[in-house]
């Protein structure tokens, strides 16, 4: 985890560093910009390289000699890499739509303060993240033994701690907001600071109702159900996030605070209903393990 936490986090800590000297110190504006972005991309490359093929300290051997082509293990990866791809697509597309919906009941200043307030947000969802991804290593070990019980557990647990996490988290930005609204506009711009601090509030409920949905996903993900999981992010983002936020802001007419009202309410709802798909299912897993004995 080390190596990996290293090559994750260097390439944006490289990109920080290198994207005032390629931009201002070297005088090479948005060009330097992309350099900055290419190189440090490369450099953390190099290292994983090296750790890889040369150090070989990663406890798995990647010599070509090794390497058996076997049908089943690609059908099995694509399974779950397929639709856990197209969640991510899935969210992209949610994300126009509800800038499209914000432009209509608010203008083009809401878009500037909505994308604000998620960046924060995805910063305040890197724990709940993190806990997520090892749920999928634990829940696919437990599930591949057929210990179900272990597998719920780490659901329940997981969602559990990312709850406190994201409340503890949740409670500091709000408290915060104005300082934290200052990183992106100063207080000249008087309606831009204070729509930033009313979305960023209103939009914190995410941290609170995602992480459910999210590791329920994720355990779906690790038990090689990604075709389920992709349905039940379909049915959260697609489905009722865009009903209930057009419902709410703009047929029912409560404009900015019923989009995001409504954006946040979907996502509750949609992860209320992952929760009772996994118990059901784990429910009927379950049942014909104890039919087997």
């Amino acid at each position: 985890m080390k190596k990996a936490t290293f090559s994750m986090a260097s390439v944006d800590i490289l990109n920080i560093i290198m994207d005032p000297i390629f931009i201002y110190t070297f005088h090479l504006g948005l060009k330097g910009a992309a350099l900055a972005t290419v190189l440090s991309t490369i450099i953390p490359t190099l290292v994983s390289i090296y750790w890889l093929f040369i150090k070989k300290n990663t406890y798995l051997n990647y010599e070509i000699s090794n390497f058996k082509f076997k049908p089943t293990l690609i059908r099995g990866i694509l399974n779950v890499g397929v639709p856990a791809s197209l969640e991510e697509f899935i969210i992209s597309v949610v994300n126009m739509i509800l800038n499209v919906l914000l432009v209509i009941v608010a203008g083009t200043n809401v878009i500037a303060a909505f994308n604000v307030s998620f960046s924060i947000i995805q910063l305040g969802m890197m724990p709940c993240i993190a806990i997520g991804t090892s749920a999928i290593t634990v829940a696919g070990v437990a599930y591949g033994a057929k210990e179900y019980e272990k597998v719920k557990i780490t659901c329940h647990y997981g969602i559990k701690i990312s709850l406190i996490i994201s409340l503890i988290i949740t409670v500091l930005l709000f408290a915060f907001a104005p300082e934290i609204a200052l990183l992106f506009v100063d207080k000249s711009n008087m309606e831009f600071y204070h729509l930033i601090i009313h979305v960023l509030r209103v939009t914190l409920l995410f941290l609170l109702v995602t992480p459910v949905g999210g590791v329920c996903a994720m355990v779906f993900q690790a038990m090689g159900k990604g075709a389920l999981s992709l349905l039940l992010t379909f049915i959260r983002e697609l489905f009722l996030v865009i009903l209930i936020a057009y419902l709410i802001g703009i047929t029912l007419n409560f404009g900015l605070n019923g989009l995001l009202m409504g954006f946040i309410l979907g996502l509750g709802i949609g992860s209320i209903i992952s929760l009772i798909v996994f118990e059901v299912y784990m429910g009927s897993v379950e049942n014909l393990a104890l039919r087997e004995i």
